[in-house]
């Protein structure tokens, strides 16, 4: 299964995660599901009660999310960071790479800031094209 990383605002997920599907492959991107909002809302919702980070970050839901994430993170041999990504996305994309998993960016353009440890990565590719003669 192919895990496709990014973030939740960023409207490429979907479409690299569908040009994958259409190639014949397991992909799980659900995790877009929640909606460009979804992390501010979890934060308005957590300090309406006065929780802190650390506080919301050890809750049932913090928890099962997690959990779920990361289930489908160790199902999967191929992890796909879509950028722009945050610290999150990076995250995912490092852990799957420290278990031996193959760890790809995928970017449409040049990133605006460049970094040489991306090199991690086995592969900096884009566009979709591209991405799709890799499989």
């Amino acid at each position: 299964m192919i895990y496709i990383i990014g973030s939740l605002k960023n409207p490429n997920i979907p479409v690299v995660a569908s040009a994958l599907r259409a190639d014949g492959h397991h992909v799980f991107d659900e995790w877009y599901a929640c909606g460009p909002d979804a992390d501010r809302h979890w934060k308005e919702y957590h300090q309406q009660y006065g929780h802190d980070f650390r506080t919301a970050m050890v809750t049932d839901f913090t928890n099962h999310a997690f959990d779920f994430d990361r289930e489908h993170m160790m199902m999967s041999d191929t992890g796909i960071l879509v950028l722009p990504a945050g610290k999150s996305g990076h995250l995912e994309l490092g852990w799957m790479i420290g278990k031996a998993k193959r760890g790809i960016i995928y970017m449409e353009q040049e990133p605006e800031e460049w970094d040489l440890m991306y090199r991690f990565a086995e592969l900096v590719i884009g566009p979709v094209e591209d991405l799709l003669r890799v499989f």
